[in-house]
């Protein structure tokens, strides 16, 4: 009978432990996950609609693109937690010189900016931009500059990168060109064949299946840029 009783607390010493043993474990599982969540640090990102690099303008729409992949990797080493605010281009960078968001992709080098933004060692982006025109078009020609005097090239308002391209080509090269600005692609290429502009600006991917267009070649550099003096996240690259 004393037998039975010390097997019978034997057995309840050992449920008590094993008890015990698991509400620890949950405990330790409940602090770590807090943990975790608090240490997660969350920055905010400017975003605006980009065809094919950033898509998905509201917290519910699904995102994709480019840059959106890009930010995802960078968040896989970091740990990061992104809060979005969207809006168009210059408002956000506005925003970002502002320390109002940390990150912002898509930014073209520029010598005017680096005193208010920083840039990593790298670019994210190394984009061609092409300056479309007619085949049958011969008063411009590629590698002569004044050939291209009083032109006007089409670009999109909202597609910052196409645009900055543009404008740095015009401004390196001292281009007498003129920029229009066009809210989508059906429109510029509805008035490029109208003939009232002389050519169009695209990325190669964009275009590469129309026929009576001759490219002619701009290749520029994006970065994601953080405000100079927000430290660690200003140095990733």
């Amino acid at each position: 009978m004393l037998s039975g009783n010390l097997q019978i607390k034997k057995l309840s010493h050992y449920f008590l432990i094993t008890i015990l043993w698991c509400l620890c474990v949950g405990v330790l599982a409940f602090f770590s996950v807090d943990v975790s969540a608090q240490s997660a640090e969350t920055v905010k990102v400017g975003y605006y609609f980009s065809n094919n690099f950033q898509e998905g303008m509201d917290d519910r729409a699904p995102k994709s693109g480019y840059s959106y992949e890009y930010l995802q990797k960078l968040a896989s080493y970091t740990g990061w937690k992104y809060e979005y605010v969207y809006g168009e281009w210059d408002e956000l960078f506005e925003k970002l010189k502002d320390g109002e968001i940390d990150l912002m992709a898509g930014v073209a080098y520029s010598e005017d900016r680096v005193d208010q933004i920083g840039y990593p060692d790298s670019e994210m982006l190394n984009e061609t931009f092409y300056i479309y025109k007619d085949t049958d078009d011969s008063s411009m020609q590629c590698g002569d500059i004044a050939s291209y005097s009083g032109k006007k090239i089409g670009t999109l308002k909202g597609d910052q990168r196409m645009t900055a391209a543009l404008e740095q080509w015009k401004a390196r090269h001292r281009a007498d060109i003129e920029i229009e600005y066009y809210s989508d692609f059906t429109e510029c290429a509805r008035v490029f064949n109208e003939q009232q502009i002389d050519g169009f600006v695209s990325a190669d991917n964009v275009v590469s299946s129309y026929s009576g267009i001759t490219p002619k070649r701009s290749a520029s550099s994006f970065f994601i840029c953080a405000l100079q003096r927000k430290g660690r996240i200003c140095s990733v690259n």
